[in-house]
């Protein structure tokens, strides 16, 4: 009786641990989202341009003498609680930490829907930009591009304030949760296997007698004629369950595995990042 209660206790865990699992998957929450493209372009090298008759000016008219870039960015809502405008409590802004830059161009390149209404303006210095959109549903957003005099090592990132949201995501954040998800549930089935196997044991100790008894397995066809006739034993028959309970179970966890293989390959920041954004803001 205790083993069963063991047996109960065991599988209860189990199922409380799965639930809160596929309830946090399941659960609506605001997700905004800002990638920045790894890959830098360099359009101006200002040292190169030294000592050459080559003068770089805006539409302004203003001479660049810093080196220029170009970066594309990824903004989207990646929850599935959509961010609707009144939602926006603070202006979402798209800055660097690097004061000395300065915005030459912006544009957007490719958004999910028109019904988003989604823009971009630059502030007042020129060293950030602001976002604004009508809603966002889930994996809805945009690609831009930024055009900036500065260095190759300036980083952009964005803020803001929006109800019921904590923080912008990053590439770092889905990444960390990928991995604690695929450890959850590498774990889940661990716990599973070794638990199983633990109570196999308890069970074959505590009824060693009982399984050494012998009964007999008859088919019998329905005119009564004897097909077939062998003989068993219970612990022949817990033996050859068990060890099939086990098969399937380390079947399914190595089919998880090599489910999640590619996942562990070595792979550039970039391509990470391309699997996690919505395919339709791609350009």
């Amino acid at each position: 009786m205790k083993t069963v209660n063991y047996l109960s206790i065991f599988i209860g865990i189990i199922a409380i641990i799965i639930s809160i699992y596929f309830y946090r998957q399941s659960k609506k929450e605001r997700e905004p989202t800002f990638f920045i493209n790894p890959l830098k372009i360099e359009l101006i090298d200002s040292d190169r341009l030294q000592g050459t008759p080559i003068t770089v000016k805006t539409n302004e008219n203003e001479i660049v003498n810093s080196d220029v870039y170009i970066i594309k960015f990824y903004f989207f809502n990646k929850g599935k609680h959509a961010i609707k405008k009144d939602d926006i409590l603070s202006d979402i802004f798209i800055s660097s930490q690097n004061r000395n830059i300065k915005i030459v161009e912006s544009r957007i390149l490719k958004t999910s829907r028109d019904i988003c209404n989604i823009n971009i303006s630059p502030d007042s210095t020129q060293k950030g930009l602001f976002v604004s959109f009508d809603i966002l549903e889930f994996n809805d957003g945009f690609s831009g591009q930024i055009i900036y005099e500065g260095d190759t090592s300036t980083d952009f990132y964005c803020e803001g304030i929006i109800e019921g949201v904590e923080q912008f995501y990053s590439v770092d954040t889905y990444l960390q949760r990928r991995k604690l998800i695929d450890n959850i549930i590498i774990g889940i089935l661990a716990i599973f296997f070794i638990g199983y196997i633990i109570i196999l044991v308890i069970i074959q100790r505590k009824y060693k007698e009982r399984l050494k008894r012998n009964y007999k397995l008859a088919i019998i066809s329905s005119e009564n004629r004897l097909i077939f006739l062998t003989k068993l034993t219970k612990l022949k028959v817990f033996i050859t369950t068990s060890v099939l309970s086990l098969l399937i179970m380390a079947i399914l966890f190595l089919s998880f595995q090599f489910a999640n293989f590619n996942d562990y390959l070595p792979k550039s920041k970039e391509s990470k990042i391309m699997e996690i954004i919505p395919t339709k803001i791609l350009d």
